[in-house]
Formats: C-alpha cells, sequence, structure tokens
C-alpha cells in the first residue's frame, strides 16, 4: 500500500492557491500562456490532471480577490474553489517504462497487470 506523505513546504504556496476544473482537458502550456499573460494575476499553474489545476497567486489577498472576482477565470473554468489539504484528483496520467513484454504479451490486459501493481 502507498502512503503519502505531507510536504511541509508547499503549504505556504498552496495557501495562496485555488484549484480550477474543465470540462474538457486543457494544455497546460496553452492554459498557462492564456491566464498568465491574459489574466495576469496568478504567478503559476500546475497540473493536476487534465481537466484540474491549481492556480498560485503572490498573496492570500490576491487569491482571495480571484475567487470574488471570478468572471474572467470562468471563461477557462467550469468551478473555481480554494485549495484545501482533502483536494484529490481521481485520474492522473503517468508514464511507465516496461522492459521484456514481448511483442505477443502487447495488450491492454497485460500493461493493466502491470500497472495493477
Amino acid at each position: 500500500m502507498v502512503q503519502g506523505q505531507v510536504n511541509e513546504d508547499f503549504l505556504p504556496w498552496l495557501s495562496r492557491s485555488i484549484i480550477c476544473k474543465t470540462e474538457e482537458p486543457k494544455d497546460l502550456d496553452t492554459l498557462s500562456n492564456a491566464i498568465c499573460n491574459g489574466y495576469g494575476k496568478c504567478t503559476k499553474i500546475c497540473a493536476l490532471s487534465g481537466f484540474k489545476f491549481i492556480l498560485t497567486f503572490a498573496t492570500k489577498m490576491e487569491m482571495e480577490d480571484a475567487l470574488l472576482n471570478h468572471e474572467e477565470l470562468d471563461l477557462w473554468f467550469t468551478e473555481i474553489t480554494a485549495w484545501d489539504k482533502y483536494v484529490s484528483c481521481g485520474s492522473r496520467k503517468v508514464w511507465l517504462e516496461v522492459i521484456g513484454v514481448p511483442p505477443h504479451g502487447w495488450k491492454w490486459e497485460t500493461f493493466k497487470a502491470i500497472a495493477d501493481l
């Protein structure tokens, strides 16, 4: 069983962050350019998944202002909430390199069994 650990170094910037969701997957680079260059209020955007992003602001006051005045963010996102420690993602993409599976074993069930481990 995998158990996560709290990284205390992340808590200060997460407390200045909001979580934004989209209905369709978005490319992080395109979204980052549009929001940071167009909207200009957040200092950093990170992807939690293709549908969920963290926008971090320079101060907590700027973050709270973005939550109150989110009309421009509504152009990109369907849901905007303050970050809290219980936020999680139901999906996340990872890259696994699997060595030693012969070509006749290259099928979904084989790789799903490996990923389930």
